[in-house]
């Protein structure tokens, strides 16, 4: 069986790793995989769990929140926020949960912070109206 590359991008990862069999992802239409001279590709995978074999049959997981996905000239890359990837799909899935989880709890502080600016605009406008 021939290989292709993978190779994760983030904002602060770069990995290339050769010898990958097959990668098995979702998109929106459902889950795919991708076996080496595969036809030129691109999506967006969903916020999950993706995986690939390497040549030697031992698979690897990937915790994604959503990324983008290209495929041509036998070489996949894809490119992400951020990821974790490795043997252990439990740790990995333990992994994106602790993601969202942190995600939620930003974006939760941005909305408060943006209610807080909110009601202070509002004040000093109607502080300004008054005079």
């Amino acid at each position: 069986m021939t290989a292709f590359v993978l190779t994760l991008h983030s904002a602060t990862q770069r990995e290339r790793i050769a010898g990958v069999s097959r990668f098995v992802g979702e998109d929106a239409s459902g889950q795919f995989c991708l076996l080496a001279h595969h036809a030129r590709m691109v999506t967006v995978l969903i916020c999950g769990v993706a995986r690939y074999c390497l040549s030697d049959g031992a698979w690897r997981y990937i915790a994604l929140p959503g990324a983008a996905l290209h495929f041509a000239g036998n070489e996949l890359h894809i490119a992400t926020r951020r990821y974790v990837q490795g043997p252990d799909f439990k740790a990995i899935s333990c992994a994106l949960s602790d993601q969202l989880m942190d995600e939620e709890k930003h974006l939760r502080s941005f909305r408060d912070n943006l209610t807080q600016l909110e009601q202070q605009i509002l004040r000093k406008l109607w502080q300004m109206e008054r005079r």
